[in-house]
């Protein structure tokens, strides 16, 4: 048994564990470091001792953990390359943590017993294209430099996190590493009467598609069907799109092509209440991202039991699982999801036997088996 098993079986010291994320200003990586501390806190709150390294420790809101605050980190590349390789070492000197967990993406460079990196960033395996480039070109500038982003230190970490097998795969065959474990992420709990089943000669129908404008989200894909189900008389329905259409360029170049269709709701950004309300109400959940580390609207459109089209790639057959409503569409083929859609109004869709995929080992099927794995409070 080393000294330190010896000093926290006897209660002397506490388990010191430091999460940096820097980055986490919003949207899904922030999920994941609110989902992360949460959770050590609930499972081992007396016996650890947590410093969480943020951008603004307000958007957190975790009570019994030590925050460090780096508001430059989102000011511009140079603070956040020198709080990851250069600051981070010597505060590791000063804190003496047992475990390092960044949930940054980057490896820092740190003096820790145990290292992880969680990976959320998936510029370097999206396929981009030019038009991709000219809406979003932070996208494009990181799909040709986070992946030697991702490879520095990479060997210095007891695991490199990610959440789905297919990603796993990439960043073995990238990185040539054989440590990289995966972990689901938590799947939010929905209280109360949230399940409304399909009302049998519906004459009317609401698609629901929760994202937000980012290219890679691929709303041109769901547009283009719905002009095909116009075409061919079909109107009896509406698509709810979670943007307003000023939020950048890429949304702006939608709502210009195709906001004066009124089957196309654009309602704007909604609140997560609002969110599951939308997905109580409506007849059926749409999710044609390109790439995702996990695919949250899938997950949440089976937790409220709702028949889901989801478009074909890797990522949203991982997420889907073995569920029984879901129907998949050709990435590359807006007939496919309008044929699919077509279908389903007129109760004649006829939905897609999928197969559950086990991730290999290591695999955390949630995060204490993740903190496990770290050997937290071990």
């Amino acid at each position: 048994m080393s000294n330190h098993s010896k000093k926290f079986k006897y209660g002397i010291m506490k388990q010191k564990i430091v999460v940096s994320a820097i980055n986490s200003f919003g949207g899904g990586v922030l999920s994941v470091v609110q989902d992360c501390l949460q959770e050590m806190i609930d499972m081992y709150g007396n016996t650890i001792e947590i410093t969480a390294l943020i951008y603004n420790k307000s958007m957190v809101g975790i009570e019994g953990i030590t925050y460090l605050e780096f508001p430059k980190a989102r000011s511009n590349w140079y603070w956040r390359l020198y709080y990851e390789y250069v600051y981070f070492y010597q505060l590791s000197k000063d804190i003496k943590p047992d475990i390092w967990l960044s949930l940054a993406d980057a490896t820092p460079r740190v003096i820790a017993p145990v290292q992880a990196v969680y990976c959320h960033n998936l510029a370097p395996f999206y396929k981009i294209t030019r038009k991709d480039a000219q809406f979003d070109p932070v996208l494009a500038i990181y799909h040709f430099i986070f992946k030697y982003i991702y490879q520095i230190n990479i060997r210095k970490n007891k695991f490199v996190i990610v959440q789905q097998q297919w990603l796993k795969e990439e960043f073995e065959q990238l990185f040539e590493i054989n440590n990289v474990l995966v972990a689901y992420p938590k799947i939010t709990a929905l209280t109360g009467d949230l399940k409304e089943e399909i009302k049998p000669n519906k004459n009317h129908f609401t698609f629901f598609y929760p994202s937000i404008p980012r290219v890679f989200k691929n709303f041109e894909l769901i547009t283009e069907a719905v002009k095909i189900l116009l075409s061919e008389n079909i109107s009896n329905f509406e698509m709810v799109f979670t943007f307003s259409g000023t939020e950048n360029k890429y949304a702006q170049s939608i709502y210009k092509e195709y906001g004066h269709i009124k089957q196309i709701k654009f309602v704007g950004e909604l609140s997560r209440k609002q969110v599951f309300e939308f997905y109580k109400q409506s007849d059926a959940v749409i999710f044609s991202s390109k790439t995702e580390t996990w695919g949250m609207g899938i997950s949440e459109g089976m937790t409220f039991q709702k028949p889901i089209f989801a478009i074909d790639f890797p990522y949203a057959r991982e997420t889907a699982g073995n569920y029984n409503k879901i129907k998949f569409f050709n990435p590359n083929s807006p007939d496919s999801l309008a044929n699919n859609l077509d279908k389903f109004i007129k109760n004649r869709l006829e939905y897609d036997k999928n197969e559950a995929i086990i991730p290999t080992y290591p695999f955390a099927k949630d995060w204490r088996e993740l903190f496990d794995y770290l050997g937290m409070n071990s």
